[in-house]
């Protein structure tokens, strides 16, 4: 994650991607064993598309602002999930709130 990521607080969506490595197919991951912010929320809706260009499908997970317990005060966010083989998978990210009053 970068300082660029920008999150909307109260409102609206945030799509989280789970890069493909040479080592791990994104696609071959379950999306409903990811969990998204402080509340752990849940998914909205999922893809697969190349997001970094190599020619990878990475796995971009959709999740409510709301429901992802976001709010102006937040500056890093959590994913969590599962590998296929029932393994932890786990990132942290820096974030940027919009739409806080000044």
């Amino acid at each position: 994650g970068s300082s660029s990521n920008k999150v909307p607080i109260g409102h609206g969506d945030v799509n989280v991607a789970v890069l493909s490595t040479a080592k791990m197919d994104a696609g071959a991951l379950d999306p409903k064993t990811f969990r998204f912010g402080p509340k752990k929320a849940a998914k909205l809706g999922k893809a697969l598309r190349d997001v970094n260009g190599d020619n990878r499908p990475d796995l971009v997970l959709r999740f409510g602002s709301v429901a992802a317990g976001l709010t102006c005060k937040t500056k890093t966010v959590r994913l969590t999930g599962q590998s296929p083989s029932g393994g932890k998978l786990e990132a942290k990210g820096t974030v940027t709130p919009t739409g806080c009053p000044s």
